[in-house]
């Protein structure tokens, strides 16, 4: 089951809410996840970002983590920059998640019940 659930990820999403709040850039960020390969891609607001996702089902439901991020540094506007650190750091937060509707998922740090960032298929 949690195989199934995490092949739900898989695909390119916008980045619609962080800590939140709602995400006010005209460009959204967004990630690519691929489930397959255990990889993240994406902007986070400003710069090119990827990783690596992981998965430990043994400790919590829907569990999922991404380590190793790294990310181009190239500067932008100050709201796309406050965007980007508010992602960043969120994505570091982040061990879990959950389906929220047929195109929104919400990833947080459990057991908290507050989602860190909610993604929307793009």
């Amino acid at each position: 089951i949690e195989r199934q659930m995490r092949e739900l990820l898989n695909g390119m999403w916008e980045i619609v809410e962080v800590e939140g709040k709602k995400v006010r850039l005209e460009e959204k960020p967004s990630m690519v996840l691929d489930i397959e390969s255990c990889k993240l891609t994406g902007n986070s607001g400003c710069n090119i970002m990827n990783g690596e996702i992981e998965y430990d089902d043994t400790t919590i439901n829907n569990a999922i983590r991404f380590t190793g991020i790294a990310s181009t540094r190239r500067m932008c506007t100050p709201k796309a920059m406050e965007v980007e650190d508010a992602v960043l750091d969120a994505i570091n937060k982040i061990d879990a998640f959950r389906i929220l509707d047929n195109n929104r998922v919400g990833l947080y740090d459990a057991p908290s019940d507050q989602n860190l960032i909610v993604l929307k298929r793009k």
